[in-house]
């Protein structure tokens, strides 16, 4: 039995759509796509484990564990097949999902995702000093955002963020140098690749080379955003989105 924290809602029957979070986050931030999406199609967002209301993280966790955590929820849901979305970390996990169990899938959709060749000379000290200071590793994440969220959302993020904080070095030590240039090559279904066009943290020039690697990939920058297109503009994201499902 799985013990991910989920958050399912949508039409029963529709297309189904699973929403992967990044790192210092939680189901929170697929909240507003969610809410506009779930007349239309069924959607399933979750916990990675570490993180939000799932259990806590293992002091070593591979991108691997998520993609076996998320293989065994979406059985026990009943939740296959379903297009994978996944944000940031969570485009590194929907990678290696997309590698390690292509048959569930009708689509794959990077938002913003960690690198297909891996995330390399990653400044650890960095790291560190952020989760060591928590108004810091806020500023951080804050300003990932190049459109502001009300004051209530920004709370909830800032809650999940702290909350998630002891997850966020394991999560980046296993996306160090994750290469997944050669399983793109093998992935035969559709791939959307949605970028935002000021994104801070992972260059479009990623985002570009991410759909050179998928034989059907696509690529959608989304204008005046920074790393979270779902949260800054989630109408653009939303129909971006749907206009790809729909096709599946």
């Amino acid at each position: 039995m799985s013990t991910l924290y989920t958050l399912r809602k949508g039409k029963p029957g529709a297309k189904r759509i699973v929403l992967i979070h990044g790192n210092m986050a939680s189901t929170r931030w697929w909240q507003g796509v969610i809410n506009i999406m779930a007349e239309e199609f069924e959607l399933l967002a979750l916990d990675l484990r570490g993180y939000g209301k799932s259990p806590e993280g293992l002091a070593t966790v591979s991108l691997v564990d998520h993609a076996a955590d998320i293989a065994e929820l979406v059985k026990i849901e009943e939740f296959a097949p379903f297009t994978l979305v996944g944000h940031s970390l969570g485009g590194a996990v929907a990678m290696q999902f997309a590698a390690l169990y292509p048959d569930m899938l009708e689509g794959l959709v990077l938002v913003d995702s960690a690198p297909v060749d891996g995330m390399k000379d990653i400044k650890y000290d960095l790291v560190q000093m952020m989760l060591d200071n928590q108004m810091i590793l806020l500023a951080a994440l804050k300003s990932t955002l190049v459109k502001p969220v009300s004051e209530e959302v920004w709370a909830g993020f800032a809650e999940d963020c702290l909350l998630g904080a002891k997850s966020v070095m394991a999560n980046t030590r296993a996306l160090d140098g994750a290469d997944f240039t050669a399983a793109a090559r093998a992935f035969a279904k559709p791939v959307l690749v949605i970028h935002g066009e000021q994104d801070r943290v992972v260059p479009v020039a990623e985002a570009e080379k991410a759909v050179a690697a998928y034989p059907k990939g696509q690529l959608a920058v989304v204008a005046g955003v920074g790393h979270n297109p779902q949260v800054e503009d989630a109408a653009t994201f939303t129909q971006l989105l749907g206009d790809f499902v729909r096709t599946l």
